[in-house]
This record gives structure tokens, sequence and C-alpha cells, in this order.
């Protein structure tokens, strides 16, 4: 949702479920999410002073791998926010 990938963190991992953490660079402040897979969809809920928030099911989020590519396509409202490729190491 508009954050640089190479800034998120995983900070745990398990049974299909992933903690990310990442810190804002233009204030500093840190954030933390629970995503999961569900088919070719992520989903995710963000961590509200220490305790996990609602799913977003506002915000669908796709991706497609083809290639040694990865293709990620979000959308919140109903209005695309992004559609990014990104080479799989």
């Amino acid at each position: 949702m508009g954050r640089d990938p190479a800034i998120i963190k995983v900070v745990r991992s398990a049974g299909g479920v992933v903690d990310t953490r990442y810190v804002r660079p233009t204030d500093g402040t840190v954030w933390k999410n629970r995503c999961r897979i569900s088919g070719n969809r992520v989903e995710w809920a963000a961590y509200q002073g220490g305790a996990l928030g609602r799913w977003r099911s506002e915000d669908v989020i796709t991706y497609s791998v083809s290639g040694g590519r990865i293709r990620v396509v979000g959308s919140s409202y109903g209005e695309q926010m992004f559609n990014e490729i990104y080479t799989v190491r």
C-alpha cells in the first residue's frame, strides 16, 4: 500500500500467516501488520496499540507469478492504487 518493499521485514511466520514490521521513513513511526494468502489474494490487518485490528476487506491485493517475476495489483474501495512488477530472487 505505497511502501517500498525493501523497508518491510518479516518478524514472524507461522501457519501461512506472516507478521511484518517497517519504520515509515517520513516520520520514523513503527508499523506492524499481519498478512495471509488466500488463493491469489493477499489479506492484511494492522496492529493498533499492540492488538491486531480488523482484516482490511476494502483493500484487494492480488498477485501472479510468471517467468521469475511477480506482479502485485492493489485497489482500495474499487480504485486501483498500484500495479507493480518485481523480480523474484
